[in-house]
């Protein structure tokens, strides 16, 4: 700061100091750079800091989805947060109105954007983004695309199935069910069919449950068939009407039937389930997003990079001790 007031001949250094910073200054030749000078007198002489853009890439379409939807809305929460913390906003952008890939990458390169987020769908699963990539640097979270392979920032499915179930067989339950959509099971690569197989192979054989994957992304009809046929006790999964689908097949929620959700940040958070930090993964993608841009890593990568965030237990209303449970006979995590 002394050198600086020094050079533009600012007050805030003794004239003393003055005179032997300009004596050094002259010594070696110092020449001041007439661009880095203007660029800081700019940004000095603003009356308002200006944040530089990121973009928020909505490949499913609708605008507002990422705003407005509650389960959805952690995600872009955590990430506009982090990105005024570190000097940036984000700029929504969605391919609606038959915007092809070629014009949404020629509207980005001309708005002088060099970060891009791509939120996942939630309409389909297998998505292929066709951007000029060189231009950006860029990731998505939460499983977004299959092609290309960027760097994301995900849930660690795996851990948070085994916790949840962890804490279920603590709480007595023996008759555990799994409930899955065919989708989500697709974007997390079967993590969750591969924690639940694995339980399923560490438990009495009278207290395994198939798991059940349902096409559609409601409640289907044989969910009722199934839990009565394998006498379930408590069920898990990422649908928020759950509860009250269980509640018209005729049980009581928590008496009869324990439920847990899998990621109720933002969507069901007074039930029992994990917290599967949504908030921390927006801002994770954004913080690793500046990284790549500071370090001019424009382009695709040679090797796409995952970033798991773990989730923790979060109590609730859905679930309670069962009576005289029997201990589990070995640990799982």
């Amino acid at each position: 700061m002394s050198v600086s007031c020094a050079i533009r001949n600012r007050p805030g250094v003794s004239e003393e100091t003055r005179a032997r910073i300009l004596a050094c200054a002259q010594k070696l030749n110092y020449q001041p750079d007439s661009r880095v000078n203007s660029w800081l007198a700019t940004v000095r002489g603003a009356k308002k800091k200006e944040l530089l853009p990121i973009a928020w890439l909505n490949i499913d379409g609708s605008r507002d989805i990422w705003q407005t939807q509650r389960y959805l809305a952690p995600y872009y929460d955590g990430a506009s947060r982090r990105c005024e913390e570190l000097g940036y906003r984000l700029e929504l952008f969605s391919l609606e109105n038959e915007l092809t890939n070629k014009r949404l990458g020629q509207i980005l390169y001309h708005r002088n954007i060099q970060g891009v987020i791509v939120a996942p769908p939630h309409r389909q699963h297998i998505i292929h983004l066709r951007l000029n990539w060189q231009h950006f640097a860029a990731i998505s979270f939460e499983k977004a695309l299959v092609v290309p392979q960027l760097f994301q920032v995900a849930q660690d499915s795996y851990y948070n199935l085994m916790l949840a179930l962890k804490m279920l067989r603590r709480f007595g339950y023996r008759r555990i069910g799994l409930l899955l959509d065919q989708q989500s099971d697709r974007r997390s690569y079967h993590a969750c069919q591969a924690a639940y197989q694995y339980f399923q192979a560490n438990i009495a054989p009278e207290e395994r449950v198939p798991i059940f994957i349902s096409k559609v992304a409601g409640l289907p009809d044989e969910l009722r068939a199934w839990m009565k046929k394998n006498r379930i006790d408590a069920v898990a999964g990422r649908n928020d009407h759950l509860v009250e689908g269980v509640r018209s097949f005729g049980y009581r929620v928590p008496e009869d039937v324990g439920v847990v959700h899998l990621s109720l940040d933002g969507d069901c958070e007074d039930w029992a389930g994990i917290w599967s930090r949504k908030e921390e993964i927006g801002a994770t993608t954004v913080d690793l997003l500046v990284g790549l841009m500071q370090n001019h890593q424009f382009g695709l990568p040679r090797l796409a990079r995952e970033t798991l965030i773990r989730g923790y237990w979060h109590p609730g209303k859905t679930l309670i001790p069962r009576k005289n449970p029997r201990r589990p006979r070995r640990k799982f995590m």
